[in-house]
């Protein structure tokens, strides 16, 4: 169930980014595990740039910001915090990697001042934050010494910069800076893991683990929070749990179809979309709908299913839940819970579809073995397994798209929601999409209760 936090944040004025034709007038950026979620300030509100890759994955950061020619090395693979430079153009802003600093301007792609080191740049800077920063903020805007805040570990400091002198205040415990109505905050006990203010707004966010919390910038203190990141910053990487399986209950030559994804005791059923291609496109007025297994298939009510379900499998257009050493057909009349091994030989039970070309016979990855094997009770090892080996972390779980003993290509997740797409004429691994699985669910906060 665990989700990763944000771990950078933060705006570009006029930004020339991979989602957009033209410069955002003031981008988002979003960085979890490399990939970035971007979107753009409009009247002090985001408007995500819509992602057009298949699976609903995220770029890598060198890609979103792939059209700066001139932003230099380490930046233009890691860049850690940004913050503005009042006194400079609107696009100009500071940008640190390490214990690295420069400053650029985004809109021309030019850097304005050399990079040097954070030491250097910044008298005073407390020791800790020498090494590399874990945060910045921009803060007020107007008075003659406009400010940022810097973070780094359980501690903050206020910036004021002239021109391009800086003057650094004394560090203090985020904790004991930052209260809500007067008090501490538990979760800031630790420090942040990234914030953010928005363009044009004294609005300001704290992102920590898996929640957020809000702040005025000009008053420096909380004004809500914690909640949950998913609950409002939509199309963030990893904001929500990876599925335990997801089934496809699709038929083949209808466009129609039903797509479950599984979580604990519950699951999501979405509905009203359309396949093309063999790629599911949610209709975006019908949200993926979230109840217990169940309460969608209230023939398993008291059964081992109805509390998880370890693999779902679509085979020749029968769907079928898999649990410990039980298999079930959810859709029979009355269905009724028989031995795996009537329908599959190896010794896993976690199974995740497969297709191969040349065949009829549905195939499933066995985690078990690693192997790709016949869904029948020979269990027959199928193809070429060269492709195993390419593949980084662990497998979680796939996406099945479609019918997959016709045309479907499945997608494994592996840990970190990598996505990794199988070449099914080949048996082999075609490529690492550049990004990551996410699909936006309103799971329950403990769905395994």
């Amino acid at each position: 169930m665990a989700t990763q936090g944000i771990r950078h944040a933060f705006n570009l004025k006029k930004a020339k980014v991979t989602y957009s034709k033209d410069p955002a007038e003031n981008a988002v950026v979003l960085v979890q595990n490399g990939s970035a979620g971007v979107g753009q300030v409009e009247n002090g509100v985001i408007r995500w740039f819509p992602i057009s890759l298949a699976f609903r994955g995220y770029y890598d950061l060198p890609a979103t910001l792939g059209r700066y020619q001139n932003l230099p090395s380490p930046f233009n693979q890691r860049l850690e915090t940004v913050f503005p430079d009042y006194d400079k153009a609107a696009s100009i802003t500071w940008a640190t990697s390490g214990e690295n600093i420069l400053q650029f301007d985004w809109a021309n792609d030019k850097v304005t001042k050399t990079a040097t080191t954070l030491t250097k740049a910044i008298p005073g800077l407390p020791t800790a934050f020498k090494s590399g920063l874990t945060a910045a903020m921009g803060g007020t805007e107007g008075g003659k010494k406009p400010n940022a805040w810097l973070f780094k570990g359980k501690q903050c400091v206020r910036l004021s910069y002239e021109d391009t002198t800086f003057t650094c205040g004394t560090a203090v415990d985020v904790q004991r800076k930052w209260k809500l109505q007067g008090r501490q905050v538990p979760e800031l006990a630790g420090g942040i893991d990234a914030a953010l203010r928005i363009p044009g707004t004294d609005t300001g966010y704290f992102f920590v683990g898996d929640k957020y919390l809000t702040c005025d910038v000009a008053k420096e203190q909380l004004t809500a929070g914690p909640r949950f990141i998913r609950r409002y910053w939509h199309q963030v990487p990893l904001a929500y749990p990876l599925p335990d399986t997801t089934l496809c209950a699709a038929r083949e030559g209808s466009t129609s179809y039903e797509w479950y994804l599984f979580l604990g005791k519950y699951a999501a059923r979405i509905v009203d979309a359309t396949i093309t291609g063999g790629v599911p496109s949610r209709n975006s007025s019908n949200p993926p709908i979230v109840r217990r297994i169940d309460e969608h298939f209230p023939a398993l009510k008291n059964t081992v299913f109805a509390n998880g379900v370890d693999s779902a499998i679509n085979y020749a257009g029968t769907c079928y839940l898999v649990k410990g050493g039980k298999i079930v057909k959810p859709y029979d009349s009355s269905p009724k819970a028989e031995d795996l091994k009537k329908y599959y030989g190896g010794s896993s039970r976690f199974l995740y579809p497969h297709w191969s070309a040349g065949t009829t016979k549905q195939t499933v990855y066995d985690l078990a073995d690693k192997k790709q094997r016949e869904f029948s009770p020979a269990a027959t090892v199928k193809g070429d397994h060269e492709w195993q080996s390419k593949i980084t972390g662990t497998v979680r779980t796939a996406v099945q798209f479609k019918e997959l003993s016709w045309a479907g290509v499945p997608y494994l997740i592996t840990e970190g929601h990598r996505v990794w797409l199988l070449d099914g004429s080949q048996g082999k691994i075609h490529k690492a999409v550049e990004g990551l699985y996410n699909w936006e669910v309103d799971w329950p906060d403990n769905p395994y209760a």
